[in-house]
């Protein structure tokens, strides 16, 4: 924004100021989110994280002819009647099974709980059954190696926190200096 005392919306109906007058309500919204939100926020977060590890990545759906083309799409074809990415998907089914197109989007998540009970399970044991180490953290421990046990029969999922639990035993183990002060009393976790 050029002032900081400006608001969002008096940005955005500068910005929007140049569009075509007969835009209707949504066709203003897409393109202020491909003037606007696109470039300041999801690729700039693409571009941020992918030279922190020194990758080169490319948007596909960026190119200036896609953007173009779709820009001038009637409304009813890229609001698909409230389907998200209607038209891609309509694309993709005549290369990939439409079970495959249509399934529920799916998340990423990382199997701690599954490593834990797997390749990390003897990490975790020692780490948790390290009596010098446990007790230079405020926690409770017969209550943090109750969940271990629960974690690793499967009675419960309490891999989140048994994670924070872990990353903290292994940064006082790795900080030699922290572990000659004196422990403060512990509280109960979960």
């Amino acid at each position: 924004m050029s002032d900081s005392t400006s608001s969002s919306k008096d940005w955005f109906e500068q910005y929007a100021a140049g569009f075509a007058i007969d835009l209707s309500g949504a066709e203003t919204g897409m393109r202020l989110d491909a003037g606007l939100t696109l470039p300041e926020l999801f690729l700039q977060k693409v571009d941020v994280a992918t030279m922190a590890f020194s990758l080169e990545a490319r948007c596909p759906m960026t190119d200036y002819r896609l953007v173009e083309w779709a820009m001038r799409l009637p409304q009813e074809y890229k609001l698909g009647g409230g389907e998200t990415k209607s038209l891609l998907k309509k694309a993709l089914c005549r290369h990939l099974p439409a079970e495959h197109v249509y399934r529920k989007k799916m998340g990423f998540g990382v199997p701690i709980g599954k490593w834990l009970r797997g390749p990390l399970r003897g990490w975790a044991n020692e780490l948790i059954h390290d009596d010098g180490l446990m007790d230079k953290v405020p926690l409770n421990k017969a209550r943090v190696r109750e969940l271990l046990r629960e974690q690793l029969s499967g009675q419960r999922e309490s891999h989140p926190l048994l994670w924070s639990v872990l990353m903290l035993l292994c940064f006082m183990q790795k900080s030699a200096a922290d572990l000659a002060q004196p422990a403060i009393p512990y509280r109960d976790v979960a």
